[in-house]
């Protein structure tokens, strides 16, 4: 599950950063059509750092949150650059619920933390991404230097 995310809840730190959701992700690292309720197959996530991420690696825990009960449903490992600021998926897919994904170093130092909800897409919706082909996740992320150089003028 959290492979598909491409993603441990402790209290967060006043500087932790955010994770955005929505519909898709765009080449300057906007969300598109961004909520905490999604209800089509596939979306997309952003998390934001206030620094550089500073670790080749992040800890990605995604909990169900259901009756007032937070459960790990899956934790896993990212590969990151250490020189990211940001650092999100394309393409993700969770089952219809409630759900807190967090980030965090591996030492446990809190990074951020978002909620979503999956809603049951409407029929239309469900039966078009049914005839779709299957979408991998793709993992990306930048640095706020290299999104300015991309799109500074010239």
């Amino acid at each position: 599950v959290v492979a598909s995310l491409a993603i441990s809840l402790s209290v967060f730190s006043a500087n932790a950063g955010e994770i955005l959701f929505g519909t898709d992700l765009d080449a300057k690292f906007n969300v598109v059509n961004q909520s905490s309720t999604i209800n089509q197959k596939y979306f997309s996530w952003l998390a934001k750092f206030d620094a550089a991420v500073g670790v080749p690696q992040v800890m990605v825990t995604l909990y169900s949150n259901d009756n007032g009960q937070q459960t790990i449903v899956g934790r896993d490992t990212l590969d990151v650059n250490p020189a990211w600021n940001c650092v999100g998926s394309k393409n993700a897919t969770l089952e219809v619920g409630s759900y807190t994904i967090s980030i965090t170093k591996l030492d446990g130092t809190d990074l951020a933390s978002g909620d979503i909800t999956i809603a049951e897409p409407p029929k239309e919706e469900a039966e078009k991404a049914a005839n779709e082909p299957e979408k991998k996740p793709e993992k990306v992320g930048t640095t706020l230097a290299d999104l300015f150089n991309k799109f500074a003028p010239k």
